[in-house]
């Protein structure tokens, strides 16, 4: 059984790094109704799979998740709403801009944030005290990371996989293709 969420986790802040899962979760918000792929798709001018894995992935993140409400007519595909933890979640509407907020840095805060770190790592009391502080608090540190659990990590098998069969196969192909081996089964 799967544990219900209180909190959307961090990293959707990548996500709305992105310009595209950006605009995709900026649509399905504005809309205030369950949005269909296909009408993403048009309003995005984009293709209707990287829209679907887009938004996957985001289902898992836990910001939008598959309408159970039912349709009018019956299109294609699933639609996607905003789930209750984004809509409460001030950061991540901050991130997508649809709410005021001084969350997210401008240039200049960012070139100012980018020279204050500069000066830290050369600063080597300041890197000691912060290896003796780390290593005191190894045990709470490991306790609130939980367990790792890579939200790509079965994409990427699957490629890994696919791309093993793909050169077994150009491989096995280009045996057949040889003269040398045509020669050889002639000669058996």
């Amino acid at each position: 059984m799967r544990r219900r969420q209180k909190h959307l986790p961090f990293a959707l802040g990548a996500s709305i790094r992105n310009p595209f899962s950006r605009e995709l979760l900026r649509r399905c918000v504005l809309a205030q109704r369950p949005v269909s792929l296909d009408e993403l798709a048009e309003s995005m001018e984009g293709l209707r799979s990287t829209i679907r894995d887009h938004a996957e992935e985001l289902e898992i993140l836990g910001a939008l998740k598959v309408s159970e409400e039912l349709w009018p007519w019956r299109p294609s595909g699933h639609r996607y709403e905003p789930t209750r933890l984004l809509m409460d979640s001030e950061w991540a509407l901050v991130g997508l801009g649809l709410m005021p907020g001084d969350r997210w840095l401008t240039d200049e805060d960012r070139d100012e944030l980018d020279k204050h770190i500069g000066e830290r790592r050369n600063d080597k009391e300041f890197k000691e005290r912060l290896r003796r502080r780390m290593e005191e608090d190894r045990d709470v540190l490991e306790a609130l990371a939980g367990p790792d659990v890579p939200v790509r990590l079965w994409r990427r098998a699957l490629a890994s996989v696919r791309l093993r069969v793909k050169r077994k196969r150009r491989q096995v192909r280009h045996r057949r293709n040889k003269p040398e081996a045509k020669r050889h089964r002639l000669k058996k």
